[in-house]
């Protein structure tokens, strides 16, 4: 049987990553769009068995190029670039629609956010809503996956250092409200499911998450892993998501929030990881502290 080709956007960011390391183990070929050839998470895919191509997201004939001959695609963008934002995100999202489908693109699994239609004002969820709605209209068959919160944002260089400190920085919640996470390699287990049961998953919109404790749950669960105590501080200012967009994700994390039915999702998927697991698999368990690095990296 002749191997499948999948491409994958951002395939050096966290979730295009996460897919593409999923799919080559899937026994896909995975074509590699990146910017940039040269970065060693670039050329740890190409030693995995990942072609890496070309992958400018303003770029259509990189896109279309790309995507010749392939089964399906896997899209993400990166709003948090300062290149991208608002504008170029809902540019770029249209964009590597219209290049699939000119490509006769079998199969087209958009990565979203969750809830994205009910944000409580965030750019970033508008953003990816409105690619989702080009999306739906575009004939294509797609799968649009709805992530919640990524645990790997513990992993952000200016709040690991503080945690494993003992001092895990609230976000202004309320004490008891839940927060849904969801791990990046689980994102990436659904594409494969989208992709191996087609039938099942078109034109599928899927909420995704795996654990939804509280903030005081969550240090709870970072203290037990760690092995020493940690305690909810109060917020901070985050240089690297302005204030207005901040103030939005508050007033959606204190409300309904995400709704994933975390249940359901693991019906589908077992191996479906909670924080506490997704906590030991990468590198806490009793984690040493260390020093926050100077200066503050972008959210991707």
């Amino acid at each position: 049987m002749t191997q499948k080709i999948i491409a994958v956007t951002g395939a050096t960011g966290q979730q295009g990553n996460a897919v593409a390391r999923r799919m080559l183990a899937e026994g896909w070929q995975v074509r590699a769009l990146t910017r940039d050839s040269a970065k060693p998470a670039a050329q740890a895919l190409a030693a995995l068995g990942a072609e890496v191509l070309p992958g400018d997201l303003d770029s259509r004939a990189e896109l279309e190029a790309a995507f010749q001959g392939a089964q399906a695609v896997f899209s993400v963008q990166n709003y948090w670039l300062p290149t991208v934002g608002f504008d170029g995100e809902v540019r770029q999202g249209k964009l590597v629609v219209d290049a699939a489908k000119t490509a006769g693109i079998q199969n087209f699994i958009y990565s979203s956010v969750g809830a994205a239609h009910r944000g409580e004002g965030q750019k970033h969820f508008a953003s990816k809503h409105l690619i989702e709605q080009y999306l739906q209209a575009s004939g294509l068959t797609y799968t649009i996956l709805r992530p919640a919160a990524f645990m790997e944002n513990y992993n952000f260089p200016w709040t690991k250092p503080a945690i494993l400190n003992g001092a895990f920085p609230s976000m202004g919640l309320p004490a008891d409200k839940p927060l849904q996470l969801i791990a990046v390699e689980d994102i990436a287990a659904f594409v494969a499911l989208a992709l191996a049961h087609p039938q099942q998953y078109a034109g599928q919109t899927l909420e995704l998450a795996g654990d939804q404790p509280s903030e005081t749950q969550a240090a709870a669960i970072i203290a037990k892993v760690l092995g020493r105590p940690v305690a909810v501080t109060p917020p901070q200012a985050n240089s690297t998501v302005p204030a207005d967009e901040m103030q939005a994700m508050v007033r959606f994390f204190s409300g309904k929030s995400y709704d994933a039915d975390i249940p359901a999702l693991r019906q589908r998927y077992p191996g479906l990881l909670t924080l506490e697991q997704w906590l030991r698999k990468n590198g806490w368990e009793n984690a040493q502290p260390e020093a926050a690095p100077e200066g503050q990296g972008n959210w991707s």
